[in-house]
């Protein structure tokens, strides 16, 4: 670490610990203890048994939790050693449980090691990474020399012709960052300049980290990552670490040390570069914007209410998506009015994520929505497009000519032919454990025309256990195992049940049901569906209802609690949005919200359960209005008024079934989705600086009556670790 003094520090946790009492043969007999390794007291909590270190680094010995000497710290080196040549670790693993088996009883992938590693490094490794320690390297320092002499000793000529024989994608000539945004660290591999090169006349890789600034964490849910055209600077998006509203672009020079916030970019995402490297274009507040580095100042170039990416090309041209639905523009890079350059065969259907090609006209976008999602490449001279690949996300374009896509685990490349717009050869992996979003189709990442590839790691979303907490803040867990919650849980009548959204590491959500008293967990609905969006639960609590995307079919179901295939309750216009939130105590009618695509404006709707008739809108308004939620006497609705730009939602209320004016609750902004009925009369909610509230809402012949908002928990804010995911109603007795 640097300290702010400018001082580097080498930090050492030193988990590792000398045997006690003699040394055995297995401890180096005869060899004095590393200078690292010290005897523990004897209230020390690294005893025999106990498994102490980082899953992933650990040493077979260390895994198992027997006593640990030097030679641990040696297979540690060499896990770091390969990590740094391959860009993942030894023995990856989606958990600890993973990652320890993989240790004990898995090789190493050797053939992720550069073509161009050399032999002594090759034999280095395997020595390192021994499973038995009599194996290994028997000092560190052996270590150190190994490498001295691979540096110094040429290659032979078999393996250099076969290294100059190598594709770009087997090169080490290029840039790799790994964002991990999780734990707010970035791990990168640098391209050196040409002027350095090994003795096969290629370029070196030298790898770094790039800390992320102190409690910000990378923005997800949309690309929040973009190279400069030359390679040597990046910007990210950024939220606080507790959530926090809004996301802000911040950019680093390769070749410093710290990130440089830009002012005037809150709510920025999809950032990419202009030509030059002098400008950033993103999109925010219903927006696209371009920000001058020189000066600082922010332009507005055009309206783009719900922004899905954009690159700007050679010719003084952007090419964007506006929305989540229909085609794409183009605009003038000083601003002006948009136009319209691909148009969707059917309504629905997305183009997204657009990426300029090198004459600064033609350009490669995504296709979404539809049974023929893919790669798609469009000739303003001709004016058509045509099928580039299937896939889930994606694919960024390389000079002099390759696509990379994801594919799996792992980013790939091929070659693409620029003159007839197509591929050609085979694919190639280039990085392992690349994150990629299926939900919106965009690669966590981005690339400069010559090769500069930042991307994130692929993560796993944090889990959290389930608990109750009473009005005076004191929680009581159940013996659910953590999960990934989403969206939002509702709890089932009797409260001895809780349907939960659970996020994928793709953008995907999915439904299951727990049983809150026995802990176990059941999937709820199709494992096809691509996303599942809300749960509530059906009258008599008989399935869970939710929003539902299948091959580009959008729908509000009944899913049945266990595998199978929902039943449809609402058919889905194509452009449309929906999100089920309330059923109305009798069980006959259904609440939920329809928002275009287009502007994410959304409007309440209902739905008779009982009757086969189309939905009736209950109020339309110019404002987008979200999650209604009617009150358990069945005569107030509470709703959400959200923009995506918006620091807060603003609560408010409105009578039911017939709606007159509605009435504001909070006069402070609250949490989106952040509000629960307590009671037949009481609403709560939490505000954006993580306190909670209540009032008393009363109707009256449609008159609204809302009471002064009281602070719960003595106004105290919840912990960062806490999030209120459901209410129940006082159980009788209770």
């Amino acid at each position: 670490m640097v300290t702010q003094e400018g001082v580097v520090k080498v930090l050492d946790f030193g988990l590792a610990r000398t045997a006690e009492g003699p040394l055995s043969s297995t401890n180096m007999t005869g060899q004095p203890a590393s200078p690292t390794l010290t005897t523990p007291p004897q209230h020390s909590p690294i005893i025999p048994g106990a498994i102490m270190g980082t899953a992933g680094y650990m040493s077979p010995e260390q895994a198992r939790g027997k006593p640990v000497d030097k030679r641990s710290d040696i297979f540690s080196f060499g896990c770091v050693l390969y990590e740094m040549l391959t860009g993942t670790g030894p023995f990856p693993g989606e958990t600890v449980t993973d990652s320890l088996g993989a240790i004990l009883h898995s090789e190493p992938n050797w053939a992720m090691l550069p073509a161009s590693t050399p032999r002594r490094v090759r034999e280095l490794l395997t020595n390192c990474l021994a499973k038995d320690r009599k194996q290994r390297l028997h000092d560190i320092g052996d270590a150190r020399l190994e490498l001295s002499r691979a540096v110094a000793e040429p290659q032979d000529a078999a393996h250099s012709s076969a290294a100059a024989r190598r594709r770009w994608w087997r090169s080490p000539a290029v840039l790799v960052t790994a964002l991990l945004g999780i734990a707010a660290v970035v791990v990168t591999a640098i391209v050196v300049k040409p002027s350095r090169t090994d003795t096969a006349g290629e370029r070196v890789v030298v790898r770094s980290g790039l800390p992320l600034p102190k409690g910000m964490v990378l923005f997800q849910g949309d690309r929040a990552v973009a190279v400069s055209p030359d390679g040597v600077q990046v910007v990210v998006s950024l939220i606080a670490k507790d959530g926090t509203w809004p996301p802000s672009l911040c950019l680093r020079a390769l070749s410093r040390l710290e990130f440089r916030a830009l002012a005037g970019t809150e709510g920025a995402i999809y950032p990419f570069w202009s030509p030059d490297g002098k400008s950033i274009a993103f999109f925010a507040g219903r927006k696209l914007k371009r920000i001058d580095l020189a000066d600082g100042i922010v332009r507005v170039l055009c309206d783009a209410p719900a922004g899905r990416g954009g690159s700007w090309g050679t010719k003084g041209t952007i090419v964007f998506a506006p929305s989540a639905d229909g085609g794409l523009f183009i605009v003038s890079d000083a601003g002006g009015t948009p136009s319209l350059v691909t148009t969707p065969d059917t309504p629905g259907v997305s183009h997204r994520v657009p990426q300029m090609l090198p004459d600064g006209k033609r350009f490669l976008y995504y296709v979404r929505n539809t049974e023929s999602e893919g790669v798609y490449a469009f000739d303003p001279a001709t004016k058509q497009s045509r099928p580039i690949m299937k896939g889930f996300a994606e694919a960024l374009f390389i000079e002099p000519g390759f696509l990379l896509f994801a594919s799996d685990e792992n980013l790939m490349a091929q070659p693409f032919d620029l003159d007839r717009l197509e591929l050609t050869g085979s694919a190639r992996p280039v990085a392992a454990g690349v994150q990629y979003n299926k939900t919106r189709a965009f690669i966590s990442g981005g690339v400069s025309p010559r090769g500069t590839l930042v991307y994130q790691q692929v993560y796993s979303p944090s889990r959290a256990r389930l608990a109750w907490m009473d009005r005076k803040g004191e929680r009581m867990p159940n013996p659910a195992e953590p999960l990934s919650i989403g969206y939002e849980a509702r709890l089932s009548k009797d409260a001895r049940r809780v349907a939960v959204s659970v996020d994928g590491s793709r953008g995907e959500v999915s439904n299951v049901m727990v049983d809150l008293e026995r802990g176990v967990r059941t999937a709820v609905g199709d494992p096809a569906t691509t996303l599942n969006y809300g749960v509530l639960w059906a009258p008599n609590d008989q399935g869970i209802i939710t929003y539902e995307v299948r091959d580009g079919q959008r729908s509000i179901v009944n899913s049945p609690i266990g595998a199978g295939t929902g039943t449809r309750l609402l058919e889905g216009q194509p452009g449309f949005e929906y999100a089920a939130t309330s059923v109305t105590p009798d069980g006959n009618t259904l609440i939920f919200t329809q928002s275009p695509l287009r502007n994410k404006t959304g409007d309440i709707k209902t739905l008779n359960l009982g009757r086969d008739e189309p939905a009736k809108t209950f109020m339309k308004t110019p404002d987008p209005e979200w999650s209604p939620r009617l009150s358990p006497s069945d005569d107030v609705v509470a709703y959400t008024v959200f923009r995506e730009e918006d620091v807060g939602a603003t609560l408010k209320v409105v009578a039911y079934p017939t709606p007159f004016a509605p009435v504001q609750v909070s006069a402070t902004p609250i949490a989106f989705g952040g509000y629960w009925w307590l009671n037949a009369s009481e609403l709560a909610w939490i505000d954006t600086t993580q306190r909670m509230w209540s009032a008393t809402i009363t109707s009256n012949d449609g008159r609204i009556d809302v009471g002064v908002p009281k602070p719960l928990f003595d106004g105290k804010p919840l912990d960062k670790q806490i999030r209120i995911s459901t209410t129940t109603l006082p159980r009788t007795g209770s």
